[in-house]
């Protein structure tokens, strides 16, 4: 798909107005590529609602089940990996064997991971919680929590929120 994008730019550089209009085409291709996230794995192991916004993360299902719940905001580059090798069980190509399940992610509703996040499973990132770019999560992060670090650490317990539906007297 990538060389007959090419390709259609091409033609469009070789005409009069063909500039503005490849440099058009081409802010729209680079903005797709930042909203489109990939499945490295069997695509039936993700579970993304459609109020959550993932940009171009990418899911590795090889060991286990990705679960995306409401509003969870991603920035971009983050990558949860459930895949795992049986490294005390090499073969003579130095590899081990995939782990096959066991090691799902799921997202709870409201969390934000930051730009640049790898999540390995097994691991739950609570409601609310927010991750800071660049952070390595290898255990659960509790609800509500601010978590940063390779590895990540609970920086610090966000507030929960009022319910400010309830009318007072």
């Amino acid at each position: 798909m990538i060389e007959l994008l090419n390709h259609m730019v091409a033609m469009l550089l070789r005409r009069p107005t063909g500039k503005r209009l490849a440099r058009f085409v081409a802010k729209c291709i680079r903005q797709c590529y930042l909203r489109q996230y990939v499945v490295f794995g069997d695509e039936s192991r993700v579970s993304i609602s459609a109020r959550a916004d993932v940009q171009n993360a990418l899911f590795n299902t090889v060991s286990g089940r990705i679960t995306i719940e409401d509003y969870v905001f991603f920035g971009h580059n983050v990558s949860l990996i459930t895949g795992s090798h049986e490294y005390h069980n090499v073969d003579s190509h130095g590899r081990g064997a995939s782990v096959r399940s066991g090691r799902d992610i799921l997202i709870k509703e409201g969390a934000w991971l930051g730009t640049h996040v790898t999540v390995t499973g097994p691991c739950t990132i609570g409601e609310y919680s927010v991750v800071a770019a660049c952070s390595l999560v290898r255990k659960d992060v509790p609800p509500y929590a601010f978590v940063a670090g390779v590895p990540a650490q609970v920086i610090r317990m966000l507030n929960e929120p009022c319910d400010s539906g309830t009318a007072s007297s």
